[in-house]
């Protein structure tokens, strides 16, 4: 099977959305049952959900176990800005644990969402403050507030591969680790 570049990706979503006018919306789907008539441990999440979720995970540092419930075992999680791959969900567990630490207080707000087939992209502002340690700095103790984009490849209700891009200039600005450019 042929790899879909990520620019593909994205391309694609970008001309399912114009040719639709719109993402449609996909109807919630009824929690799942058991044969005893009980609710599923977990209900079908819809494409929508699932990057809403994403989100909301991300902004959880006390609940790894519920991020990583959103991705395949065989995840391939990636950060773009950061160069940064993670195969698996015990390499991303360890990514998400490592990011949690220097930034306890991370909030991933959602601008918007776009779900094409088994493609999504999600729009988002980070916000936080740097109070941890990482292996390559001490914390600064600074506020930052950064934009950037993920794209998901889902499969069977889960994100099989995530790509995040983001602006990591103005995040080290934030944090006092470059220049502003403003005098400096």
């Amino acid at each position: 099977m042929k790899r879909i570049t990520l620019l593909a990706r994205l391309a694609l979503i970008v001309s399912s959305v114009l040719a639709l006018g719109a993402a449609p919306t996909a109807q919630a789907r009824p929690a799942e049952t058991t044969t005893a008539g009980q609710p599923a441990a977990a209900p079908h999440m819809t494409a929508e959900q699932v990057l809403d979720e994403w989100a909301a995970r991300w902004s959880s540092s006390q609940e790894v176990d519920k991020l990583l419930d959103l991705f395949t075992d065989d995840v391939i999680y990636e950060d773009a800005a950061l160069g940064v791959v993670n195969h698996g969900k015990a390499e991303l567990r360890e990514f998400a644990m490592n990011f949690f630490s220097s930034t306890p207080d991370v909030k991933l707000e959602l601008a918007s969402r776009f779900v094409a087939g088994n493609l999504g992209s999600m729009e988002w502002i980070m916000t936080g403050t740097d109070t941890g340690d990482t292996p390559a700095r001490p914390a600064t103790g600074n506020s930052f507030s950064v934009r950037g984009a993920t794209i998901v490849e889902l499969e069977g209700g889960k994100i099989k591969r995530n790509t995040d891009y983001w602006d990591t200039a103005t995040y080290l600005k934030q944090l006092g680790l470059l220049p502003s450019g403003e005098g400096d």
